[in-house]
Protein backbone atom coordinates (compact mmCIF):
# COMPACT_ATOMS: atom_id res chain seq x y z
CA UNK A 1 0.00 0.00 0.00
CA UNK A 2 1.23 3.11 -1.00
CA UNK A 3 2.39 5.64 2.04
CA UNK A 4 -0.02 8.20 1.14
CA UNK A 5 -3.38 5.91 1.55
CA UNK A 6 -2.11 5.05 4.82
CA UNK A 7 -1.88 8.51 6.16
CA UNK A 8 -4.24 10.81 4.10
CA UNK A 9 -5.91 11.92 7.12
CA UNK A 10 -2.96 13.93 8.52
CA UNK A 11 -2.51 15.05 4.97
CA UNK A 12 -5.81 16.72 4.95
CA UNK A 13 -5.83 17.52 8.33
CA UNK A 14 -2.84 19.56 7.99
CA UNK A 15 -3.49 21.18 4.40
CA UNK A 16 -7.53 21.85 4.76
CA UNK A 17 -9.40 23.98 7.15
CA UNK A 18 -10.99 22.33 10.04
CA UNK A 19 -14.11 23.65 9.08
CA UNK A 20 -14.28 22.09 5.41
CA UNK A 21 -13.35 19.08 6.83
CA UNK A 22 -15.52 18.80 9.65
CA UNK A 23 -18.83 19.75 7.17
CA UNK A 24 -17.22 17.23 4.29
CA UNK A 25 -19.38 14.13 3.66
CA UNK A 26 -16.51 12.09 3.23
CA UNK A 27 -12.73 12.84 2.28
CA UNK A 28 -10.13 9.61 1.38
CA UNK A 29 -8.02 9.05 -1.32
CA UNK A 30 -8.10 6.89 -4.33
CA UNK A 31 -4.66 6.25 -4.95
CA UNK A 32 -3.32 6.64 -8.72
CA UNK A 33 -1.70 4.98 -11.09
CA UNK A 34 1.92 6.28 -12.88
CA UNK A 35 2.00 5.05 -16.59
CA UNK A 36 5.99 6.19 -17.58
CA UNK A 37 5.47 5.78 -21.45
CA UNK A 38 2.53 8.05 -21.32
CA UNK A 39 5.50 10.97 -20.00
CA UNK A 40 7.74 13.13 -21.76
CA UNK A 41 10.23 15.25 -20.65
CA UNK A 42 10.57 16.50 -17.18
CA UNK A 43 7.45 14.77 -16.24
CA UNK A 44 8.91 11.24 -17.34
CA UNK A 45 12.42 12.12 -15.24
CA UNK A 46 10.09 13.11 -12.05
CA UNK A 47 7.96 9.70 -12.56
CA UNK A 48 10.78 7.43 -12.96
CA UNK A 49 12.09 9.21 -9.51
CA UNK A 50 9.20 8.50 -8.14
CA UNK A 51 8.83 4.80 -9.35
CA UNK A 52 12.33 3.80 -7.62
CA UNK A 53 11.26 5.91 -4.32
CA UNK A 54 7.76 3.67 -4.56
CA UNK A 55 9.32 0.18 -5.30
CA UNK A 56 10.48 0.89 -1.29
CA UNK A 57 7.43 1.87 -0.10
CA UNK A 58 4.92 -0.44 -2.37
CA UNK A 59 3.00 -0.88 -5.01
CA UNK A 60 0.68 2.43 -6.66
CA UNK A 61 -2.60 1.30 -7.37
CA UNK A 62 -5.95 2.90 -8.27
CA UNK A 63 -8.09 2.34 -4.54
CA UNK A 64 -11.25 0.45 -5.81
CA UNK A 65 -12.34 -0.16 -2.44
CA UNK A 66 -11.82 3.24 -1.28
CA UNK A 67 -13.89 4.79 -4.24
CA UNK A 68 -16.83 2.27 -3.47
CA UNK A 69 -17.05 3.60 -0.14
CA UNK A 70 -16.84 6.97 -1.42
CA UNK A 71 -19.93 6.35 -3.72
CA UNK A 72 -21.39 4.63 -0.74
CA UNK A 73 -21.24 7.23 1.71
CA UNK A 74 -22.69 10.23 -1.40
CA UNK A 75 -25.43 8.33 -2.04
Amino acid sequence: MLWFSQKYEKYYQENFPFDLLESAIIYDTFGGEMEIGKQKGLDRMIVMMVTKRVEEIGKVKVLDENIERFIQKVK
